[in-house]
């Protein structure tokens, strides 16, 4: 791998990062109502057997790093091609969106 391929992977590690970030900021904001709506449907299949609707529910927007695993899986074909630095895109995805977060927490 060349040296401006890593730049461009460790760039867009910080693309997604912050992308994934700046939802979660927008979620408070912006898009409340949408996230209230998660949150209820969370709260609502919180003892149901049917399980499986609260586990989509978390990539929609509950967690930061599960929209930002699957904003890497969406977009690093995209971009890239499909190789081995494609699974290890998944853990510089979340150490990038670990290092923005803890960033944030500085202020």
């Amino acid at each position: 791998m060349e040296i401006n391929e890593v730049v461009q992977l460790l760039l867009y590690f910080l693309m997604v990062g912050s992308s994934a970030n700046f939802l979660q900021e927008a979620y408070k904001g912006i898009l409340k109502r949408y996230h209230l709506w998660l949150t209820y449907h969370w709260i609502k299949n919180w003892r149901k057997k049917d399980r499986y609707k609260r586990q989509i529910l978390k990539p929609l927007g509950l967690c930061v790093y599960c929209q930002g695993t699957w904003i890497t899986i969406i977009t690093y074909p995209m971009l890239f091609k499909a190789d081995l630095w494609y699974l290890l895109s998944l853990g510089g995805t979340w150490l990038s969106i670990k290092l923005i977060s803890s960033l944030k927490d500085l202020k």
